[in-house]
């Protein structure tokens, strides 16, 4: 059985209950793992964050909530490693589909080497094509998919110590939210599969623990400008990624 690691801040309570009563259900055993709160102010991960770079992307600062985020995975892909065995990292918003998700849980093959990462939702990136490369049967309702872009969340997700060890290996230097760090396979190599049908979603009702309940500054044309460059050179690589892949 997958080991199955719940990402959550030590004082959030109600979301450790929700998704424990979740878990318990389908009686599956798991861990709370307990993140960096970047409220509480600095860590010595965030030494990691390149001002500099966010600058150059025209994109607004990370704040530390976002920071906290980025850290918080990151320990738990070195604990991946230090375990030597998959795990199935959950944020604590996490809502289950509980037939998908068992059925995911009993079918994940852990001796696949190509299933470095699997993202266990639906990405909520626009114009998603499936089947890039091909896919990987895990039962006869569920299948591994390719993803020809990211997914634009970290909520739920099923990782191998050689994926991990490949997201580690290129995030010396932070210069984005952890989730886009993640949807950048032609960096890191870690091929972008999600699950499908998707097993989880996330629990829009409750309050983000990452971004500020106040709103960013309008950015100059000079960032738009910047901004707009740096999203043009991400299409050109991914695109040359995936056409590499198909060929």
């Amino acid at each position: 059985m997958v080991n199955i690691q719940v990402l959550t801040l030590s004082d959030c309570i109600e979301r450790q209950q929700k998704i424990k009563q979740q878990l318990d259900n389908l009686s599956l055993s798991f861990s709370f793992f307990y993140g960096v709160d970047g409220r509480n102010g600095e860590h010595s991960l965030f030494s990691k964050y390149n001002k500099e770079l966010r600058l150059a992307q025209g994109k607004p600062q990370l704040n530390k909530g976002e920071l906290g985020c980025f850290a918080s995975h990151y320990l738990l892909w070195e604990k991946c490693i230090e375990l030597q065995n998959p795990i199935l990292v959950l944020e604590d918003d996490a809502i289950l589909d509980t037939e998908l998700f068992l059925n995911f849980i009993t079918n994940i093959d852990v001796k696949n080497s190509t299933l470095e990462c699997v993202r266990l939702f639906e990405s909520k990136r626009q114009d998603i094509e499936l089947g890039v490369k091909s896919d990987v049967k895990l039962s006869d309702t569920l299948t591994a998919t390719w993803h020809d872009k990211g997914f634009s969340s970290a909520t739920g997700y099923y990782l191998t110590p050689a994926g991990a060890e490949k997201l580690l290996k290129y995030a010396d230097v932070w210069q984005m939210e952890v989730d886009n760090y993640m949807d950048r396979f032609w960096e890191h190599d870690v091929l972008p599969f999600g699950v499908y049908p998707p097993c989880l979603t996330n629990d829009e009702s409750l309050e983000s623990n990452i971004h500020p309940n106040k709103k960013r500054s309008k950015r100059t044309r000079v960032e738009r400008l910047k901004s707009e460059w740096f999203n043009c050179k991400e299409i050109v690589a991914r695109t040359a990624y995936n056409f590499r892949l198909s060929l």
